[in-house]
């Protein structure tokens, strides 16, 4: 983190959904979006532009080469959580529920959301 910042690296950021990750990072005002890859592109500039979380939008074909290289360098995984069920329902108002595992030396963890509409 620099000047407040959580600097943020976006894996899949050509993409569809990526790019609007991308947008939604640089209109934030405590993230700095510091890397933008995509296929081709060095995995290696996370670590050069010192990003300290990643936002994985990638195939499921190289997401655990991605995962393994985000942990052996200590850069944090940002989940994503799919909405689209509550969006369905026009929701507007529920409680996340987010319970992550304790992982000791872990940078991520596996947890399972759970919204709970009133």
């Amino acid at each position: 983190m620099v000047n407040g910042q959580v600097r943020v690296g976006v894996l899949g950021a050509r993409g569809k959904v990526g790019s609007e990750v991308c947008a939604a990072v640089e209109a934030a005002e405590d993230l700095e979006l510091v890397a933008r890859i995509d296929v081709d592109d060095p995995i290696e500039s996370l670590v050069e532009t010192s990003a300290d979380a990643v936002v994985d939008f990638t195939h499921p074909d190289v997401v655990m080469d991605s995962l393994r290289f985000l942990v052996e360098h200590g850069i944090h995984i940002i989940e994503t959580l799919d909405l689209e069920e509550l969006a369905a329902r026009r929701a507007t108002e529920f409680v996340a529920v987010v319970a992550p595992l304790a992982i000791v030396g872990a940078t991520g963890s596996p947890v399972r959301p759970l919204a709970i509409l009133g």
